[in-house]
């Protein structure tokens, strides 16, 4: 008797998402791995993305909706794999889109080690589809990268960091869940499950599987808020945890790249209602200043910054939007 394929799980967190959800849902349905349930948690949504999640439920035997109060990326994702069934789980944005292949390459790479997790590489497209910049690699081949490496691409903000690109063996799941009401919650599940010895590598499949649609309006493009808050507070989290000392400057250097938004753009009325907490941060680069100024992975423009702000964040950031210099962010 033949022995039946793998369940793989695949969670959708889905919010007003209206306009996109049936093809999200359509990319799942055109994979070529045959053990796929898709699970829908709308995640308390104002428009009609519920209703069409119910429909897509009605019509495909295979696509489970269910609806929560709001409670963020994260919470939704914790929702489904609580309610899922699968040996593996991936995750996948409400507006994107992947490769028909994707799931099965993914599984069937994990299946030859003993790794946990598969990645495969992203493409960043517009709301038109176009590719936004060329993907380098495209040569087929697989990597296994040390737990050691990827936290080291994880801090240097090189490593591939989404967990949408990625296929988990449903374990570590079960060990670590995602933090709930953060932002960049992909990152923190990531440094702590391979801060976990049993989890001592990953599988890197150098082909594109996954294509993220950058849309305007995202959270990145409407000034300050409090993803950049919780940048620069799980940075320290990451230079707190780490012990091993070459981490521990890689750590350094993304606190530096996380505070240098927070001054630039903190707008005047955050700072005097939270003046302990702009003042405490502001202490803290005297404090570190000596392990910034002997970093390898900080550039000159870098360091230009970095005495800028130990002077005088205002006219540092008053400076550059004079001159209109971008480039230094």
């Amino acid at each position: 008797m033949e022995k039946k394929p793998d369940l793989i799980s695949v969670i959708v967190p889905v919010y007003n998402a209206e306009k996109y959800i049936s093809d999200c849902v359509q990319s799942l349905l055109r994979q070529t791995y045959p053990a796929m349930e898709i699970i829908l948690v709308d995640d308390g949504s104002k428009d009609n993305s519920f209703q069409i999640c119910q429909e897509l439920s009605e019509r495909y035997d295979n696509v489970t909706a269910y609806h929560k109060e709001n409670g963020g990326v994260a919470s939704a994702r914790n929702y489904g794999i609580q309610r899922s069934h699968g040996s593996f789980i991936g995750f996948m944005d409400n507006d994107d889109y992947i490769e028909p292949d994707m799931f099965e390459t993914l599984i069937t790479e994990l299946k030859k080690t003993d790794a946990y997790v598969a990645q495969i590489l992203v493409e960043n497209v517009d709301e038109e589809f176009k590719p936004i910049e060329e993907v380098a690699h495209q040569k087929n081949y697989i990597e296994v990268i040390s737990a050691h490496d990827y936290k080291k691409g994880l801090l240097l903000q090189q490593a591939n960091l989404a967990c949408w690109s990625k296929l988990f063996r449903r374990e570590v799941l079960e060990a670590y869940t995602f933090v709930d009401g953060q932002w960049n919650e992909d990152m923190l599940l990531l440094f702590r499950i391979f801060s976990d010895p049993k989890f001592h590598h990953i599988i890197s499949i150098d082909k594109i599987g996954y294509h993220y649609v950058q849309r305007r309006g995202s959270y990145s493009k409407n000034g300050f808020n409090q993803g950049y808050i919780d940048n620069l507070v799980n940075a320290d989290w990451f230079l707190q945890q780490e012990r091993d000392e070459e981490l521990r400057i890689c750590a350094y250097r993304l606190l530096f790249h996380q505070m240098i938004p927070y001054f630039l753009f903190a707008p005047m009325d955050y700072k005097k209602k939270h003046e302990a907490d702009y003042k405490a941060w502001m202490e803290r680069i005297k404090c570190d200043f000596k392990h910034w100024c002997i970093n390898p992975y900080l550039q000159v423009k870098e360091r230009t910054l970095l005495y800028g702000m130990m002077v005088c964040p205002e006219l540092l950031r008053w400076t550059l939007e004079k001159i209109n210099y971008k480039g230094y962010y």
